[in-house]
């Protein structure tokens, strides 16, 4: 990945999130509730259990996001400066552009039923992910550490930069796969 300036980065993964929740929501909004639940390409999940992962996803980082940004300096610098990804935030977003299948961790798995109303709730939780940015948009992303729930304690946090982009190829790579599920009804 070429070096980015916090703010191009910020710019970018904004964009890319918000492509990919229109595309999410332009193949999803017309389904029933019936197609939600259809597993059309067997061992992969149903559209509903892509969503939920989706919620799970954010709906776990939230709270560390929250009080990260709550407890960090407002930095006037920040946005110029150079942005660089962590080891771990480095490979995570790699992985996850990588179009190979990635074995899911245990804590980010849909739940055996998805909740009611699962495109609306994951909507509600990237628009949550998309203020948090607009509200650290002044910290140094670099500097605000956030640890993965989904590894052990000793595992070295990664920043707030890369839990931005992770969401935002997150949210892409999910995007592609509503699709394909979709595509194979």
């Amino acid at each position: 990945m070429t070096k980015l300036i916090q703010r191009d980065l910020q710019q970018q993964a904004k964009e890319m999130s918000q492509a990919a929740r229109d595309k999410i929501t332009g193949l999803v909004r017309g389904l029933s509730p019936e197609q939600l639940s259809i597993r059309s390409i067997p061992k992969s999940w149903t559209v509903a259990e892509v969503l939920e992962h989706l919620c799970i996803s954010d709906e776990i980082l939230e709270k560390p996001m929250r009080q990260a940004i709550a407890g960090a300096r407002a930095d006037a610098g920040a946005p110029l400066r150079v942005w660089k990804s962590t080891l771990l935030g480095g490979f995570i977003a790699s992985s996850l552009v990588n179009p190979r299948k990635v074995k899911t961790p245990k804590v980010f798995e849909p739940s055996v039923t998805p909740r009611g109303g699962v495109l609306e709730a994951y909507l509600q939780f990237d628009h949550t992910v998309m203020q948090l940015m607009d509200e650290a948009s002044q910290l140094d992303w670099r500097s605000i550490k956030i640890k993965s729930p989904a590894l052990p304690p000793f595992v070295p946090g990664y920043n707030l930069g890369d839990v931005f982009r992770i969401h935002a190829v997150h949210t892409t790579r999910h995007a592609g796969q509503i699709e394909r599920t979709i595509a194979a009804m």
